[in-house]
């Protein structure tokens, strides 16, 4: 069996960020880690705003605890100047479980401010994860700005050699072409002048031959009109006819010996009208080839400065790219810096709720206390207060006795009753 094909591992996304070649894909990888941490960033948000509306919630809620604490010491306090002592020891419970109540509540704002504290954290955490991936992208956006003026400034210099290298070659060519054309013209003007030379010189030497050929030709149409006219004499005139076109002939051959002696001369003459005409031919040709030329590099200066425009929008492009990354570095910085700020100035006050806390469990603590020994020592006061009663009811019976006693003059008795008296009252103070 085959194996099987082997599996891509996912690419770190700084390695993912150092392969993007382009700015819309620097974009993508920012938008991508931006909206990765959105969800997130939203939902700490709607936590910490929860936290804190809960927070202020409690607050509340304790404010109106301690207010109901405040009220229900003051009635206790005035049931215990009424001497009201049973009402007041029923409050006590209220207290105690108001006193429960602030206690839970304190705790729970405590747990709350926490939560808040560590969703601050994560918040600034977040900030920050997102101002790296803000810088990450400026980074690469400056080095693709770099990168891209680097390859612009090496396309243009490439264009400009190549183009001068192709204008110098048409240069060249034109310069050829018009050598061609001058030697061309030269050549035209120097077989012109040879081709008249020697029409001249024929003309010259046949102009005779030419000229007697003409008046035997005249006199020729004149026999003929005489035969025509004078039949008697046609032996005679046919004679003479005769001879007359030997003259001819003779003319005739030594005409064309003389064209046959500048035979040659022709012949170099039509061989160059020949050859010229195979040179302009081939001037013509390399002219088309030089107008081609030279709409192939207009038609490649057109390519280029089109490139080269293209190239100055990129680069504009990846300028209003990495501004825009820098604005948004600088507002996220910012964002740190405000997180930061209001956490250092958060942590006194939670400082300072975190010691009222502490302040608020001792007091509570010393409060339970007090109110355990105030318990103990209201009842220790009931035991007291009963005594008392028991004191009060019994005094007035010994001093009846008393008075029996000194009535009956029993002395020793009613002294006794008197010490009895004495230590009752001593045992009431």
């Amino acid at each position: 069996a085959p194996p099987p094909p082997p599996v891509e591992e996912p690419l770190d996304p700084v390695r993912a960020l150092a392969r993007i070649a382009n700015v819309d894909g620097v974009r993508q990888w920012h938008d991508k880690g931006t909206q990765a941490s959105a969800g997130n960033q939203s939902l700490l948000l709607q936590q910490r705003g929860d936290f804190l509306a809960a927070a202020q919630r409690r607050e509340e809620e304790l404010v109106a605890l301690r207010q109901k604490i405040s009220e229900a010491e003051a009635e206790q306090n005035a049931l215990c100047e009424k001497e009201r002592y049973e009402e007041a020891d029923a409050l006590d419970a209220t207290i105690q479980g108001l006193k429960d109540d602030i206690t839970r509540k304190l705790e729970e704002v405590a747990n709350a401010a926490r939560k808040a504290n560590s969703l601050a954290g994560e918040l600034l955490t977040l900030s920050r994860s997102r101002e790296t991936l803000a810088e990450q992208a400026l980074e690469r956006v400056q080095i693709l700005l770099r990168d891209g003026k680097d390859a612009r400034r090496d396309l243009d210099e490439s264009n400009s050699r190549r183009l001068a290298e192709r204008e110098r070659a048409l240069v060249d060519e034109r310069k050829h072409l018009e050598l061609s054309r001058s030697r061309i013209e030269k050549d035209a003007k120097s077989l012109s002048e040879e081709s008249q030379e020697v029409t001249s010189l024929i003309d010259k030497e046949t102009v005779e031959h030419e000229e007697e050929k003409g008046r035997a030709v005249s006199q020729l149409e004149d026999l003929d009109e005489e035969i025509r006219k004078l039949q008697e004499e046609l032996a005679r005139k046919q004679e003479e006819r005769r001879k007359l076109a030997e003259v001819v002939d003779a003319c005739e051959e030594r005409v064309a010996a003389v064209r046959a002696k500048y035979a040659k001369d022709l012949s170099r003459v039509d061989a160059k009208e020949k050859h010229l005409e195979a040179s302009r031919r081939e001037a013509e040709e390399d002219l088309q080839r030089v107008e081609k030329m030279a709409s192939e590099l207009e038609r490649e200066r057109k390519a280029c400065q089109a490139e080269s425009l293209q190239r100055r929008r990129h680069v504009a492009e990846v300028r209003r790219e990495s501004k825009s990354l820098r604005g948004l570095r600088r507002f996220i910085a910012c964002s740190v810096k405000a997180r930061l700020r209001w956490q250092k100035l958060l942590e006194p006050h939670q400082e300072a709720a975190q010691k009222a806390q502490e302040a608020w469990k001792r007091a509570s603590r010393e409060a339970a206390e007090l109110a355990e020994r105030s318990a103990e020592q209201e009842a220790e006061a009931a035991k007291f207060r009963a005594q008392i009663d028991t004191i009060e009811q019994q005094i007035p019976s010994l001093e009846a006795d008393k008075k029996k006693a000194v009535a009956s003059k029993s002395y020793k008795e009613a002294g006794r009753l008197n010490e009895e008296i004495k230590k009752r009252e001593e045992s009431k103070t």
